[in-house]
């Protein structure tokens, strides 16, 4: 009985220490995504439903955005090659893949927006690629 007790509260320790953690790595990616703002302006949004139009911009919205992002978070440079599926990404990079995502969502409009919609698992990484 003792036995369990300790191995209930180890386990509840050891969820604490996963919480903090977690509270701490947000909180310094919130830090690093706003100072990266101030370093490298953040993309206006992008898109439109004149396909030309959008044409002519993509190149400066994608030097723009790829500055901002790799600044906030250089690991979002490792871009896949091939499709991924979210299930089969570490837990880790699914998190990286769903906040590519929500960050597309509030920056892209018009059809590259109703493209990213058409990613029904929140993929960030493989909308990007």
């Amino acid at each position: 009985m003792l036995q369990i007790a300790a191995q209930a509260a180890q386990a509840a320790a050891d969820a604490g220490a996963s919480v903090r953690e977690f509270i701490a790595k947000d909180l310094a990616n919130k830090q690093r995504f706003g100072e990266a703002g101030k370093v490298v302006k953040m993309p206006k949004s992008f898109g439109s439903e004149d396909h030309e139009a959008g044409q002519r911009c993509w190149r400066d919205f994608l030097l723009n955005f790829k500055s901002w992002l790799y600044y906030a978070d250089s690991s979002f440079e490792k871009n896949p090659k091939t499709p991924t599926k979210l299930s089969e990404i570490e837990p880790t990079g699914q998190a990286k893949a769903i906040q590519l995502y929500s960050i597309l969502t509030g920056i892209l409009k018009g059809k590259p927006l109703r493209l990213l919609r058409q990613q029904s698992d929140r993929n960030g990484l493989e909308a990007y690629r």
